[in-house]
Order: C-alpha cells, then structure tokens, then sequence
C-alpha cells in the first residue's frame, strides 16, 4: 500500500502502533492508538503542509478517532472499519477470544508479537465518532471481507456529516488487499482534491 501511494508522489509514513512489534506500550484495539496518529501526523507535518490519514480494521478506528473533532488533516480513509462494536463473524469471535482472554493474549504476544492491553474500556463506537468528522472522509471495504461485514461500511458512510464517499470494492477481503490498493490510493486522492483542505 505505502508503495502504491508513493508511486503516485505521496510522501508516506508508517509505524508500529503501541503494543505492535518495535513499539512500546499495549495494544488497546483503536482506544489509544489515536494518539499514536497524533504523533505520525505530528513527525509528518514538519515535511508536508496537508495530511491524509490512512487505517485499516483497527488502524481505521484509530484513524477515525483522530479525524474527529479535527481540521488539521486533509482527510481520512478507513479500510475495514467496523461501524459498531458487535461480534459479526465467527472470525470476529475468535478476535475477541485472542484480545479478551488471557490465553487469547498469551498466545497474540508469543505468535504475532501483539501485545494487548488486559483491560481495554469500550468507548463509543466507530459510527459514533464517524458524526464527529468534518474532514473529507473516504470509506473503502471489501465486499469479500470475510472477518468484517460490507454493512459496516454502509453504516459508517450514513453517519458521516461531511463531505463522504464510500467504495465496496468486490473482490477485497479485510484490510489492505491488493485488490483494494486502487481504490485506497484513488480515495486518498480524492481527500487532497477537496477544495476545503
């Protein structure tokens, strides 16, 4: 994705959330991880005057967290993004049983690295954030993600006070997938078209 983007002249940041490989800290599945947007954003914008955030699955509610209530950035792309906090699959489930057990995080931390906060509060929901951005907001999702319904997209898009879009993109799965990769790269291109920005 980051070569995608930088194919078409974006300057691109990426970085291990807190919890996530290099980084410090624990993981609290898109709480805090706003704040590590804030710090990217922050690091960006002393080589670049506007700013597109882009997240998928939990890097999308991190991603939307950050947009809300703000106007430093150009806009936001979510990947994946749940609109509600639901156990939608039998993939969501599972999710749930690694990042709310104790196994469920032994097993994150010594197979993938993942380190997950043991308590992790459950603040609003995805949708509710969504009707606190302003920014142009562009909302890409796989209509063969087997892990996150099309739906939530769908729903998300609805709550959205500003300028929207929405990409239900048929042959992505969940986060980012090569099949998605021109539609993200389009919908980040169309947040530095606004005329607003």
């Amino acid at each position: 994705m980051a070569e995608a983007l930088r194919r078409e002249g974006h300057s691109v940041l990426t970085y291990d959330g807190r919890g996530h490989g290099d980084s410090d800290g624990l993981c609290t599945l898109g709480n805090n991880e706003d704040l590590d947007v804030a710090a990217a954003v922050e690091s960006v914008n002393t080589i670049a005057d506007r700013v597109v955030v882009v997240g998928a699955s939990m890097g999308a509610i991190a991603a939307l967290r950050y947009a809300a209530d703000r106007d430093d950035i150009a806009g936001v792309v979510t990947v994946s993004c749940p609109a509600r906090w639901r156990l939608h699959t039998m993939r969501t489930v599972l999710a749930a049983a690694l990042t709310q057990t104790w196994p469920g995080r032994r097993f994150l931390e010594r197979s993938v690295g993942v380190r997950v906060a043991s308590t992790v509060p459950r603040l609003d929901s995805p949708e509710a954030v969504a009707r606190r951005v302003t920014r142009p907001l562009a909302i890409v999702h796989g209509l063969a993600d087997r892990f996150m319904p099309a739906l939530e997209a769908s729903r998300l898009h609805d709550q959205a006070p500003g300028r929207r879009r929405l990409d239900l993109v048929p042959a992505m799965g969940h986060a980012f997938h090569d099949a998605g990769t021109a539609t993200i790269v389009a919908a980040v291109a169309w947040c530095f078209a606004d005329p607003g920005t």
